[in-house]
């Protein structure tokens, strides 16, 4: 197969606060950038958390994982008014460890984290019921080795079924919703894969280490085909 597209890092540009969250308009005016420490509406801001990692907008509420915390921060849009948060640390059902990327499984109505060092992906409703674990430590097809990001892909944007798109640190796996591995792709020049996000049939991946990233294009006769 070819090998993905990496882009070179931006010689330039804006830097976020650190452990903050910037609010911005389409294409690019910044609107706010605030953190724990604030500014912020203050019931967010005592909520926010120390370690603001992955975020995901469903139904009208954002959702951001707190790595420091170990929970899913649940906020109302566009007011940013706290409504809840679900998991805590450990290794059970419903518990994380590092959570990190968050994506929405559209079609089973679940928010899908990326629950980093118990090296698996966990679901949840919108109201944060813990409903699956999909996948498992491990290096084969279908296992996960401290996965960072996940992106949902087709479903009810692309038609078919959707797939899910996991960035671990040194691979980027494509499952079916169900977690079936569909395939497995190592990104050249690959260091520290972090995040990762989709549009259409373009998906980009980010790597923390090589401050790049990388570009994948779906196939979008066959979905189930994966990454190019």
């Amino acid at each position: 197969q070819p090998p993905a597209h990496s882009l070179p890092p931006t010689a330039s540009r804006p830097q976020p606060p650190t452990h903050g969250l910037t609010l911005t308009q389409q294409p690019r005016a910044p609107v706010s950038q605030w953190s724990a420490r604030g500014p912020a509406p203050p019931d967010a801001r005592a909520r926010f958390g120390r370690r603001p990692d992955g975020l995901v907008v469903a139904g009208g509420r954002l959702y951001i994982s707190d790595k420091a915390a170990h929970c899913i921060a649940v906020f109302t849009l566009p007011e940013m008014r706290y409504e809840l948060s679900f998991g805590s640390r450990g290794s059970g059902d419903g518990e994380l460890c590092d959570p990190s990327g968050l994506a929405l499984l559209s079609a089973k109505a679940e928010i899908v984290v990326a629950d980093v060092s118990n090296h698996r992906l966990q679901c949840f409703s919108l109201v944060g019921e813990y409903t699956r674990q999909i996948g498992r430590s491990g290096r084969a097809p279908g296992c996960f080795h401290l996965p960072t990001g996940v992106e949902t892909v087709g479903g009810d944007a692309g038609g078919g079924d959707a797939v899910l798109v996991v960035a671990e640190r040194r691979r980027v796996q494509v499952l079916t919703s169900e977690g079936v591995p569909l395939q497995v792709v190592t990104p050249p020049l690959c260091g520290s894969l972090h995040g990762v996000s989709a549009r259409a049939m373009r998906v980009l991946v980010a790597d923390s280490e090589q401050r790049r990233l990388h570009e994948f294009q779906l196939q979008p006769r066959n979905l189930r085909n994966a990454l190019l």
